[in-house]
């Protein structure tokens, strides 16, 4: 230094000092060479990166920005700074440092994850999609893929994206915890739990493995397996809300009842509005014979959630042994009927899946007539009533299968496939604007239903309204960009404004 006190050396010495994570001798240095050269873009680069490594992640980002300024093509000062903005929640300009970071290099991991979790967190998972579908992807890549799928409402997508990787990658943790995450949202518990008990065999410090194992463990009432996992995470994070409630669950049924009252009130300090915990310590309090108390928190249990059976039950029971025998049998109607709807909802599923192996054999009228049996004893069931209507578009009863799309949306008009399915039962039928109004709402609902989007815009120019048509194919043909629909109205929509253009003879 003393010899060749110039940028080179300072920039080196300081480089130095970072790798040693000397960060404070490190800024020092970098200070004092760019004393010497205010714009040496390696310098302000180091001295960013450096504020930025040692946690001064707000001072990082005007050398880093200075350092973009000196040499616009420098892909690795874009990096740390989208890195620090995102870090800041400054996600708008940290956008912007990514997209500068792929325009050198398009194939930059860091700037295409970067990217995407900034997408992902604006909601924009088509985009991501579209984004990440034909990348060289690594696996943080991947897991923001699968993630897109996963909240862009395509959780096959998702699977299938997670399922590839692993068969390179077996023995990764966070790519099996991804998945597992995505078969508990498809109701595969059972899959989730067994694919899980097999990565923790060999990775049992997978904290994230058992965090999504846990709960699996306890529906399924393995409390003996489940508790030492348990103990595990509430040492690690005392104030977790799940973790608390699986711990007073598990201590419930084990009868420490102590132990679960103050876990379970825990939980309901954190949560007051969950009505579960409370469930669950109302059955603790009256393990300890403490039914006044036990009264009060199924009481909030059934408020909070009417629809719990077994909170109606046990109230009933807690109010007949405190002698208030006109409300027990009050509640214990209620969780009568609950029951009795539960069970239907039990027994309708093996005939609807009687009936759509009719309907895939070709068999239409004897699939009808099973799906028909499953809505009398399940009227409220929006997915039996959906089936009941493609059977009767397989069957070509228009007016049986509008009438029945009707019906479902009754139940649940967030159903996307049913509103755009009615959507487009009314566009054959020449109902243009009721039918445009439906793909509206199915595309409002699942925001990556591709085919809906389709539908939308077609609607759309029909109506005339030619840029709202051009807006909803956009949405489409980011979604899939290979769509043969949407790209056949893509062409259309280009002919029709050439031939509305000045000059244009017919």
């Amino acid at each position: 230094m003393a010899a060749h006190p110039d940028a080179q050396s300072f920039s080196e010495l300081g480089a130095w000092f970072a790798e040693r994570k000397q960060f404070q001798c490190a800024v020092d240095t970098l200070q004092a060479g760019l004393r010497l050269d205010p714009n040496s873009m390696r310098l302000n680069y180091l001295l960013g990166l450096t504020m930025y490594s040692g946690g001064q992640v707000e001072k990082s980002l005007r050398p880093l920005e200075h350092s973009t300024e000196l040499d616009p093509n420098a892909l690795e000062p874009h990096l740390i700074l989208g890195t620090a903005l995102a870090q800041l929640q400054r996600q708008r300009e940290a956008r912007a440092e990514w997209q500068a970071a792929l325009r050198i290099d398009p194939g930059s991991t860091v700037a295409l994850d970067g990217l995407s979790k900034c997408m992902i967190a604006a909601g924009e998972y088509g985009p991501v999609v579209n984004l990440l579908r034909a990348a060289n992807r690594n696996e943080d890549l991947t897991l923001d893929l699968a993630f897109a799928y996963d909240r862009g409402g395509m959780l096959e997508r998702s699977s299938e994206t997670l399922k590839a990787a692993l068969r390179v990658n077996p023995s990764s943790t966070r790519l099996t915890d991804a998945l597992a995450r995505v078969y508990v949202q498809q109701h595969r518990s059972d899959t989730a739990a067994k694919l899980l008990k097999e990565s923790l065999a060999a990775h049992p410090n997978d904290v994230e493995g058992q965090r999504i194992y846990l709960p699996l463990l306890v529906l399924s009432g393995e409390f003996s397996a489940a508790q030492p996992i348990a103990v595990k995470l509430l040492a690690l994070s005392p104030d977790d809300f799940e973790i608390l409630f699986l711990n007073g669950v598990i201590e419930h049924q084990s009868g420490h009842y102590d132990a679960a009252r103050g876990h379970l009130k825990q939980a309901i300090a954190l949560e007051p509005n969950n009505s579960s915990p409370h469930y669950y310590l109302g059955l603790t309090l009256t393990g300890l014979d403490d039914m006044e108390g036990a009264r009060g928190e199924l009481d909030k249990a059934v408020a909070l959630d009417p629809s719990n059976a077994e909170a109606h039950f046990q109230l009933a029971k807690v109010l007949r042994s405190v002698g208030e025998q006109k409300l027990a049998q009050e509640q214990s109607r209620i969780a009568q009927q609950l029951f009795v709807a539960r069970t239907q909802k039990l027994t309708v599923q093996p005939k609807a899946a009687e009936a759509a192996g009719k309907l895939a054999a070709g068999d239409v009228k004897g699939a009808i007539a099973l799906y028909r049996e499953a809505v009398e004893a399940a009227p409220q069931d929006a997915d039996i009533v959906y089936r009941l209507a493609l059977a009767f578009e397989k069957a070509g009863d228009t007016d049986a299968e509008r009438t029945t799309l009707e019906q479902t949306l009754r139940i649940d008009p967030s159903m996307a496939l049913a509103q755009n399915q009615l959507g487009y039962v009314l566009s054959r039928s020449g109902d243009v604007p009721d039918a445009e109004e439906h793909f509206h709402r199915a595309v409002q609902s699942a925001p990556a239903y591709t085919a809906a989007w389709v539908n939308y815009a077609a609607a759309l120019a029909v109506e005339s309204r030619l840029d709202e048509a051009e807006k909803a194919l956009s949405q489409a043909l980011q979604l899939d960009p290979g769509n043969a629909q949407a790209l056949r109205l893509k062409k259309d929509l280009e002919g029709t404004h050439a031939a509305k253009s000045p000059g244009h003879s017919n």
